[in-house]
Formats: C-alpha cells, structure tokens, sequence
C-alpha cells in the first residue's frame, strides 16, 4: 500500500504531462495551418528560406512563377534558383539579426 500513493501521483503526473503534449501539438498545428493560410491567400509570390538560404517553401503564386521550387522534399538553395547566366551570386538577400536587411553581391 505505501508503494500505491507514489505510483498513482506519478501516473497522474504522467498524464497531465501527455495532456499539455497533446495541447502543445493542436495549438502547433493550428499555428502552421493559419500561417499556410496567409501564405496562400497573398496575391504576391512568397517564400521562405532557412538561414542557410535554402528555400523551404512557396506559395502557388511563386509557383506560377518559377515552377515548383520547394514543394515536398525537393528544396533548392536561393543562390543557385534565381540567378543570372554572369552573376549567379546577385540578388541574395538575407534577414540580419540586427534587424536590418543585407544584400550581398
């Protein structure tokens, strides 16, 4: 019996532990459906990048467009997507954590 009050205060732990997951993960999902929503009700052509420049997704008016750059698992880098037969480095911008952009040639 006195192996009993530890074992349902730990299982009750447990499964406010699984309830606030569970919570977490609706409210993720309903994050990431609203921010789908914004970027597919936009009239311009989006995308986002990861720091590294890789391209992690569009929005079908940047589909149209480019074709399909970022859809699934096919993600391209900014750099090597839009460039200039010359200069293949122009026109890659980037988010500074300062808050300020920087464009590099």
């Amino acid at each position: 019996m006195a192996r009993l009050v530890p074992t349902i205060d730990r299982e009750l732990q447990e499964a406010g532990n699984r309830r606030a997951r569970r919570e977490a993960e609706e409210q993720l999902r309903g994050s990431q459906l609203y921010t789908r929503l914004l970027m597919e009700s936009n009239i311009d052509a989006l995308m986002t990048t990861d720091p590294l420049g890789i391209i992690t997704d569009v929005n079908q008016q940047m589909e149209v467009l480019t074709g399909p750059l970022a859809r699934g698992s096919d993600r391209h880098a900014l750099q090597t997507t839009f460039h200039a037969p010359r200069r293949p480095q122009t026109a890659s911008v980037r988010f500074c954590g300062r808050g300020e952009w920087q464009t590099t040639n």
